[in-house]
């Protein structure tokens, strides 16, 4: 049993009795849970003595947890590794045939500069290609050919990059060939450089939504939350995306 709020204001939700993942019992050790935690809840709802906003008793379960503080948004950006963990299951079938989310925001410390100068190919095209990483572990993701601060193209001798800065990515992130995590080519830039975000203002809109640059996406077309495709409409009652929307499945 616990409460749960939004982001912003104090009203609280009352969990009572629900079950764990996968509507299982919970069991001791396996399924604690803290305050912080990010969940979903499944199930059905009441209003006890007309005053308590609440699950009913034993008639919902957990649908998901995120116990780490990243959520992809700029007061909350993806460290690496749950950028790998967003996309992973995120199909491509070829270059204009793919899914991604977008946008997002993915903070790292630059491991390597995937060409011989900070430039893709030299610069010649105004973008940088390179490597991030979280301080722990050795997971890497791809910031493929990335603009600059303020979304301004990359110039020698100004905006250098190095191995070993800390930087903020925005931009629509893909899982290239479903083994490369990465940003979208040209669809990304770098929100911010040791701290500095050169005064750029970020008006955030339709952050984590799964997307697909097919010119129209299908009405049977259905993902789970995380962004894996769905062989027909889900069977299981849950949270799922159709057409960019959230659908509650009961």
């Amino acid at each position: 049993m616990f409460y749960i709020k939004d982001e912003v204001g104090d009203k609280e939700f009352y969990c009572f009795n629900i079950l764990y993942l996968d509507n299982q019992p919970y069991q001791e050790g396996q399924g604690d849970i803290k305050v912080g935690d990010v969940v979903i809840i499944c199930g059905k709802l009441m209003n006890y003595r007309g005053n308590t906003p609440a699950t009913v008793p034993n008639k919902a379960y957990l649908y998901s947890i995120d116990r780490i503080n990243g959520r992809g948004t700029l007061a909350k950006p993806y460290s690496v590794a749950q950028a790998c963990k967003a996309v992973e299951h995120l199909t491509w079938t070829g270059n204009t045939d793919y899914e991604s989310i977008g946008d997002v925001f993915v903070k790292g410390t630059i491991s390597r500069i995937a060409y011989s100068s900070t430039f893709t190919e030299s610069g010649i095209f105004g973008n940088a290609s390179f490597f991030i990483k979280d301080k722990v572990g050795d997971q890497e993701f791809y910031c493929y050919r990335i603009l600059y601060l303020c979304k301004k193209k990359f110039e020698q001798g100004q905006t250098d990059i190095k191995v070993g800065d800390e930087v903020i990515v925005c931009g629509k992130l893909m899982n290239y060939h479903e083994n490369t995590p990465q940003t979208v080519s040209n669809n990304a830039f770098l929100y911010s450089l040791n701290g500095d975000n050169g005064g750029y203002s970020f008006i955030a809109t339709g952050l984590n939504q799964v997307t697909s640059d097919k010119s129209q996406v299908q009405s049977n077309e259905w993902y789970t939350i995380d962004g894996r495709k769905l062989n027909g409409m889900p069977m299981k009652k849950g949270v799922y995306i159709q057409n960019g929307k959230k659908v509650m499945v009961q």
